[in-house]
C-alpha cells in the first residue's frame, strides 16, 4: 500500500497503510500475551534438586534448563534464579563449615 501511495500521491492509501502497520504490530502484542506461558513457583523437592546439581558442580547450563522447566521462565530469568539460589547455597554452606570447624 506504501508503495501505491507513491505512484497514486492519494492520502487515502498512506492513511490505510498506517492504520494497517499499526493494527498488525497491535495484534503480534496481543497474541504475545495470550500465548506466554503461565510462570510457577519451584516446590521444595524441585529446590533440593538444583542444590543437589550446584552440589554435584553440574554445569551452570543443564541446572538452569531445569529451572526453565520447572517454571517456564525465561533464560536471563532463569538464570537470575539460578544465581540467587546458588549464592544463598554455597553462603549457608559455608557458614555450616565456619560453624563446624568452631566446635571441632
Amino acid at each position: 500500500m506504501i508503495v501505491y501511495y507513491f505512484f497514486t500521491d492519494d492520502d487515502i492509501f498512506l492513511i490505510l497503510a498506517i492504520l494497517f502497520l499499526v493494527s498488525s504490530n497491535f495484534s503480534d502484542n496481543l497474541i504475545e500475551v495470550l500465548t506466554e506461558p503461565e510462570i510457577r513457583s519451584m516446590t521444595d523437592e524441585e529446590q533440593q534438586i538444583i542444590k543437589a546439581m550446584i552440589l554435584e558442580n553440574k554445569k551452570d547450563v543443564v541446572a538452569i534448563k531445569k529451572i526453565r522447566e520447572y517454571t517456564n521462565l525465561g533464560v536471563l530469568q532463569a538464570k537470575k534464579v539460578y544465581e540467587k539460589i546458588k549464592r544463598v547455597y554455597n553462603y549457608k554452606l559455608d557458614n555450616t563449615l565456619e560453624a563446624g570447624d568452631k566446635i571441632v
